[in-house]
């Protein structure tokens, strides 16, 4: 389900939207992962790339299916250098600014780790989530 940032607890007067943090995310990463790429086509894949390749032209993007990435891409890559990011128009004008609000709190984004000994019961759980809807949840894993 997606949500407004409104219902998110945006401030009011706050045009701003989630799309403004994940293109601010895409313009800092010196690697990007697109995840699900099987199932989309690629014409709509090639898109994105370009898309992504405007945004940021020196990260390291990875195709992956199932969220099978090896860690040797991703960690102690060596590839990130604070000079160039910084250069980055949207981290320029953060960095311009008097004061950083964590994007937290700026967008209103939250997560919640529900651990359990052990699953719950799915027919119990689904009348439960179709009798209380959560607004706001944009996503659930489990």
């Amino acid at each position: 389900m997606l949500v407004g940032r409104k219902e998110l607890g945006a401030e009011e007067g706050d045009s701003r939207s989630i799309v403004h943090l994940l293109v601010e995310q895409v313009e800092f990463a010196n690697v990007i992962v697109l995840n699900k790429t099987d199932l989309v086509s690629t014409i709509e894949l090639a898109r994105l790339e370009a898309i992504l390749r405007k945004l940021n032209p020196g990260a390291f993007v990875i195709e992956s299916q199932f969220g099978k990435v090896s860690p040797t891409q991703l960690l102690n890559t060596r590839s990130f250098d604070m000079t160039s990011a910084s250069m980055v128009p949207g981290w320029a004008r953060e960095l311009m600014g008097n004061h950083h609000k964590p994007e937290t709190e700026e967008y209103g984004i939250s997560s919640y780790i529900f651990r359990a000994d052990r699953p719950f019961h799915p027919e119990r759980l689904n009348m439960l989530t179709d009798t209380f809807p959560l607004p706001g949840v944009l996503r659930s894993k489990g």
